[in-house]
């Protein structure tokens, strides 16, 4: 008969072949989401870094907080 005739639970096989593509694609899709934010992470470190070492800066340094 064949891998046709056979059934998992209440699923048919190309259900169930339809459930794991569906899973594999939902897993991939998320490492992408994953990725992107951690590229927009990533770009605001280097941009705060560009930041604190700005020469423009007095003294090269962040003002500091002044105490009354």
């Amino acid at each position: 008969m064949g891998d046709h005739g056979r059934t998992f639970g209440r699923l048919g096989r190309g259900d169930f072949d339809g459930a794991i593509g569906g899973l594999v694609t939902n897993g991939i899709n998320r490492l992408a989401e994953i990725a992107t934010r951690l590229m927009g992470t990533l770009a605001s470190v280097r941009d705060a870094r560009g930041l604190m070492n700005d020469p423009r800066l007095p003294g090269g340094h962040w003002p500091q907080a002044v105490n009354l």
